[in-house]
């Protein structure tokens, strides 16, 4: 449904393969539309990410930093960094600009602020 007419339409997909499981998995989510306006749209996205099904052999991911863009479209707004502290689950650190202080998950995982999200592959 379109968030700005409420028209239902066609939704839109893309497709890539990757043939090797990567150490490092980046992925960017689509925040800008065609015009370059910002998607505000919430997308929900788990600290921990199983890629096995997609692999013959494991491909478990756990999330390491992300980047947030806070803005109105592509040409204008701010970005800032979220890392995991020693990969724990519930100690994240922000880096905007000079400052840098300690956040919480719940802002690292930011639904609607994310950009950019950096899993790195958990070997067992």
């Amino acid at each position: 449904t379109c968030n700005n007419c409420g028209a239902r339409r066609m939704a839109y997909s893309r497709y890539h393969s990757v043939s090797t499981v990567p150490n490092i998995l980046v992925i960017r989510l689509p925040r800008h539309d065609v015009t370059g306006r910002k998607l505000f749209g919430e997308i929900h996205f788990q600290p921990e990410l199983n890629m096995t099904p997609f692999f013959k052999v494991s491909a478990k991911y756990t999330l390491v930093a992300a980047i947030h863009h806070i803005g109105s479209d592509w040409t204008s707004g701010h970005y800032v960094a979220v890392c995991n502290k020693a990969l724990t689950e519930t100690i994240w650190t922000e880096f905007d600009d000079e400052r840098v202080y300690e956040c919480d998950q719940n802002s690292a995982l930011h639904p609607v602020r994310a950009y950019v999200l950096f899993y790195v592959r958990i070997r067992l």
